[in-house]
Parts: C-alpha cells; structure tokens; sequence
C-alpha cells in the first residue's frame, strides 16, 4: 500500500495551474524527505517538468500575442496564427487567457471594420462616379448624389486605413459643393434684402442668380435639398406679379385720368 506521502505524491500528479504546481512542489519535497524511492518518484519529477515547460510556451505565446496584437491591420496573419497555437497550450495561465480573449476580440472588431471600410469605399466611388459624370460639360449632379456624397467624406474621416486617394478626391469635389451652396445661401440673402426694398430690377436678378446656384447645388431636380429655397422664389415671384399688377392699375389710372 501506498504511504500518505505517496498517496499525496499521486493525487498531487493531476493538478493544473499554479495551485497544482505548488502542491506538487510541496508533495514531491515531502516525499522525498519520506524516503520514497527515486523510482516512485521519477513520474512526478516528469510531471513537474512538464508543467514547467508548458508555463515556458505559455510565457512565450502570450509574449508573441502583445507583439502582434499592435500590427493586427497589416499583418492579421501573425496574430492568428499565434492564436490557433494557443489552442494546444489549453489550460492557459491567466495572463495567456486574458491576451487570447482581447486578441480574438481584436481580430473579431478588425473583420467588421474592414467590411466597412470596403462598403464604405465601393459605396464612395459609386456616388463619386455619378457626381463627376453629371458634372461633366457644366451639368449638375442630383440632390441625393451630393449630399451622401458629403456625408460619405465625413464617415471616411472616421475609418481606419481608408484609401487616401478616394478620400482626397471626395473632399476636393465635396469642398466645391459645400462652396457652391455657400454662394447659393449668400445669393438667397440679397434676394431678401431685396424684397424688403421691392426693387423690381434687384429682385429679377437675384432671383437668376438663386435659381442658377440651385440649380447648380440641387441638380435641377426640382427637389431641391432646401425647402426654404423654394419658398423664398414662390413669395419674390408673388411679390413680382403684385408690384406688376400694382404698376399696371397706376397706368390704367393715369390713362383713365387723361383720356
């Protein structure tokens, strides 16, 4: 039968983790002190050893996994790769566990970012093919098409290793449209000034001027991205035919007065 030292020898064999292995430290000092043979003693001198070798390889992954981890965008490889080796060091010491989680936490957040990164570049190139094609020859580009491209380019500012290129170009072509509804809203602004003074020849020609802007910012749609815009053209034209049909009255009148 075994002794009580023996026995704690064997049963201490099965343990994992730093708790197993201090009690197997502490089994194997006291059965040695017991006087067990070198013989019983030999396969928890292996276990030991293995135990020690397994913290070795664990030690070393999860120092190739923090390595890694920073160079996950260009190189997603690596870190996989050290990941699938974890699996054959399985139990992982709490420090290779922590990594192993947050690495696959990575790589899981960089798949999705690179999805939309991808999506958000196809759907950019898209909307900036239609923009420069209906802009060709002096035509205007659609209400819609302008602004998802605008708020495309702003998205793009977000996105990690979005292609610089396409970005520079969007923010080029975005820049001229947010410039020309600039000059749109600077020309809505003379036409209601010029409506408080009712001058007929300053109102006709910002009212040219505004409806050539929007036509230039909202594509000549006729759904224009400002519903204040055409608002304001309905009331100046209202106020055009009023001062018309006062004009006409006043010259009935005179006309009436001579005759």
């Amino acid at each position: 039968a075994d002794t009580p030292a023996e026995a704690e020898l064997l049963a201490a064999m099965g343990g994992e983790g730093p708790k197993g292995r201090k009690r197997l430290e502490e089994a194997l000092h006291s059965a040695k002190t017991a006087g067990v043979s070198a013989e019983r003693l030999q396969p928890a001198v292996a276990r030991l050893e293995a135990i020690d070798e397994h913290d070795r390889r664990c030690t070393m992954l999860a120092g190739s996994i923090r390595r890694a981890m920073p160079t996950l965008q260009q190189e997603p490889w690596r870190l996989q790769g050290f990941l699938d080796s974890a699996n054959a060091l399985q139990p992982w010491p709490p420090e290779l566990q922590r990594l192993v989680y947050a690495a696959h936490e990575r790589v899981r957040q960089s798949v999705s970012s690179q999805h939309l990164r991808r999506t958000l570049e196809r759907d950019l190139r898209e909307v900036l093919r239609r923009v420069r094609g209906a802009r060709v020859g002096g035509q205007s580009c659609a209400a819609e098409d302008a602004s998802a491209l605008l708020q495309l380019t702003e998205r793009a500012k977000t996105v990690a290793d979005f292609d610089e290129e396409l970005q520079r170009e969007a923010a080029k072509l975005a820049s001229v449209l947010q410039r020309e509804r600039c000059q749109r809203d600077v020309a809505e602004h003379r036409l209601r000034l010029a409506l408080k003074t009712r001058d007929v020849g300053e109102i006709e020609r910002c009212m040219r001027e505004v409806r050539a802007l929007t036509h230039a910012v909202d594509g000549g749609s006729g759904r224009s991205e400002a519903p204040h815009s055409t608002r304001l053209m309905k009331a100046a034209g209202a106020v055009l035919r009023q001062m018309s049909d006062g004009q006409a009255r006043r010259q009935a009148a005179v006309v009436a007065l001579q005759g």
